[in-house]
């Protein structure tokens, strides 16, 4: 997730060592991309005209659970999950036996 953006000063030489957000590095090591402190450094654009992307890594995840999420999980039956684009898909149950 990016967390801020970087424009340096056209007067930054970018053929050499930068510092850009306490980071430094050459243009190539921020294109590559440099892990600092559980956030990512990266160059966006072409040399002259670009910018550092910082991001940080975070976990998401759904946390909207429901009582009928734990009945069709724990049920022995097919499962059908709601996707974000309004579609449905159902997986068919496993059971000891194989599937259902």
């Amino acid at each position: 997730m990016s967390v801020q953006q970087i424009t340096p000063d056209a007067s930054i030489n970018r053929d050499a060592a930068m510092t850009l957000g306490g980071v430094t590095g050459t243009f190539e090591q921020f294109a590559q991309g440099i892990d600092k402190n559980g956030q990512r450094f990266i160059w966006i654009g072409n040399r002259r005209v670009g910018y550092l992307d910082i991001e940080k890594y975070t976990w998401t995840a759904n946390t909207t659970f429901t009582l009928e999420n734990y009945k069709q999980v724990l049920a022995n039956g097919d499962y059908t999950a709601k996707l974000k684009d309004g579609t449905t898909e159902t997986q068919l149950a496993i059971t000891c036996i194989g599937p259902s």
